[in-house]
This record gives C-alpha cells, sequence and structure tokens, in this order.
C-alpha cells in the first residue's frame, strides 16, 4: 500500500498536480462530468419528453425554435447555479470586464469561422438562394436560441471544466474540456444516425480544442459566446432550402460509411482551429504564463 501511494504522488509531481490535489482533481472532473450528464443529457431527454406530452409537434417552427431556446436557457441557469453553490469568481470563468481579455488578434481565427455564414445575406451567392424566405422570417428566434445554446455550452466547457481542471495545466485542461464538449454531443444519437453523430464528435473537439486554447490565452469568454452562437446561427440558416430551415430529422443515407463521408468534411474544416489551439498552448507560448 505504501508504495502504491508513493506511486501516485510521484505521478503527481510530474504531472505538475500536487498531491494534496489529486482527490480534489478527481471530484472535480466527476463534478464536471455529471455537470454535463445532468445538462446536455437529461435536461434534453426531459424537454423531449415534456415536447411530446405538450403536443409541441404541433407548434409552428418558430415555437419549436423557441423551445429549443428556452431548454438551453434553463442548462445555463443550471451551470449558473453550479458556479455559485461552488462560490467559484465569475471572472475566473473569462465572464469578466474588458480591462481583463488579453491578445484579442489572437481571436482572429475563430472569428473567421463564425464569419462564415455571412454569405447567406446576399442572395446571389449559392448560400444566400438555399435560404428560404420562412429561414429569413425566423431570424429573431434562431439568433435566441443560437446565443443560449453559445452561452450555455462555453460556460460549461470554457469556463467551468477548464477552472475545474486548471491543475492539469492548460494544454491538459483543454484537451479535456474539448473531450467532454465533443462526447456531449453522442446525445444527438436520438435523432441521427451513428456515422453522423461520430463525425460530429471529432469535429467539435477540434473546435472545443480552438476555444479552450483562445479562451486561456485571451482570458475573456464573451467574444466566444458570441462566435459560438453565429456558428450555430448560420448552421441553422445555411441548411435551410427554400421550404424554410432545416430543423427537423435529418436526411440518412444508406449505410454508416455514406454517413461519414458525406459529414466528415466538416471534420476537416475544424482541423485548422485544433491545430490552432495546440499551437497557442505549446510550451514557448506559455512561458510568461496566463493572464488571470
Amino acid at each position: 500500500m505504501r508504495g502504491l501511494v508513493d506511486r501516485l504522488t510521484t505521478v503527481s509531481f510530474r504531472s505538475g498536480v500536487p498531491p494534496l490535489y489529486l482527490p480534489r482533481l478527481r471530484h472535480r472532473l466527476l463534478a464536471v462530468s455529471l455537470l454535463y450528464v445532468i445538462t446536455a443529457y437529461s435536461l434534453q431527454y426531459a424537454f423531449e419528453l415534456f415536447s411530446h406530452l405538450a403536443g409541441a409537434r404541433h407548434l409552428s417552427t418558430s415555437g419549436r425554435v423557441a423551445l429549443t431556446g428556452f431548454k438551453e436557457l434553463v442548462c445555463l441557469l443550471v451551470v449558473a447555479a453550479y458556479v455559485i453553490w461552488r462560490r467559484i469568481p465569475w471572472a475566473r470563468l473569462g465572464v469578466n470586464t474588458p480591462r481583463r481579455w488579453r491578445a484579442l488578434h489572437l481571436l482572429w481565427l475563430p472569428a473567421l469561422y463564425g464569419s462564415l455564414w455571412i454569405d447567406t445575406l446576399f442572395p446571389s451567392s449559392a448560400m444566400g438562394r438555399s435560404v428560404g424566405v420562412e429561414a429569413w422570417r425566423l431570424t429573431p428566434v434562431l439568433l435566441f436560441s443560437n446565443l443560449m445554446v453559445g452561452a450555455y455550452e462555453e460556460l460549461v466547457s470554457r469556463g467551468v471544466a477548464l477552472y475545474e481542471t486548471q491543475e492539469l495545466g492548460p494544454l491538459r485542461a483543454a484537451l479535456f474540456s474539448a473531450a467532454i464538449f465533443g462526447a456531449a454531443h453522442l446525445v444527438n444519437l436520438t435523432h441521427a444516425s451513428p456515422g453522423r453523430t461520430l463525425v460530429q464528435v471529432l469535429y467539435t473537439f477540434l473546435l472545443g480544442l480552438g476555444f479552450a486554447a483562445v479562451r486561456l490565452r485571451t482570458n475573456t469568454l464573451w467574444p466566444l459566446i458570441l462566435i459560438h452562437g453565429l456558428i450555430d446561427f448560420g448552421h441553422d440558416l445555411g441548411s435551410s432550402q427554400a421550404g424554410g430551415p432545416g430543423l427537423g430529422a435529418p436526411v440518412l443515407t444508406s449505410s454508416f460509411l455514406d454517413d461519414v463521408k458525406q459529414t466528415f468534411p466538416a471534420a476537416l474544416a475544424c482541423l485548422p482551429l485544433g491545430l490552432y489551439g495546440l499551437f497557442l498552448l505549446r510550451p514557448k507560448a506559455l512561458r510568461r504564463g496566463l493572464p488571470g
């Protein structure tokens, strides 16, 4: 037993984690995982059940989008309750004032991803032609819904998860937050094919890694909330057809491999963002420490 304790403490020193903090770190990892289970899974199923019992399928498209936004708002409030219960300073999560922000030029790549949807504003463009009139009428409620998604997912992933795992060091904490952020999208197996869902887990991991690195280097969460919301908004708007936004069940292809091949370009598109995250958290870039 003594040898086991010695090995554990030695490993913790090598990884930069003080031995006395090892049990606390395990508890924090469990707490963050449970927070994801409660919000991304339990509340998701609860709202689906509520929607079914309340006859939400008879709601208008705007009503269904608004209901989704309300669900994300409830998830956001649950995460906020956790922050208050743990007495975590909001500034340590990146929810702070501009005077604490640093190196905002590092936001250029996430901002580029968030601006790709702007092509839909021009009717003469390919994406602009694919957006139906009904989708433009839904713009206010789509913005509300997707900004709620951005606020909830950024607060729990790049706020709470990074804070609770800071003892791991910047890179390991970023990898953990990205992994749990990607795994949270497994909930989409309830309405999407396994192939599409697994690819989504991959590209959300890459996106999460890039966002986590930018969050740590810039010391702010606010721009990432906006960018995340705009990315999701552009996805909903850009995937629309003449009949309205593609908010229903996805079109399934004939096989698992076909679904993977069809959606894998999205993972390739997010690869530069994942590599960007690794670049920002390289040892040379962290010699001066992170802003706090």
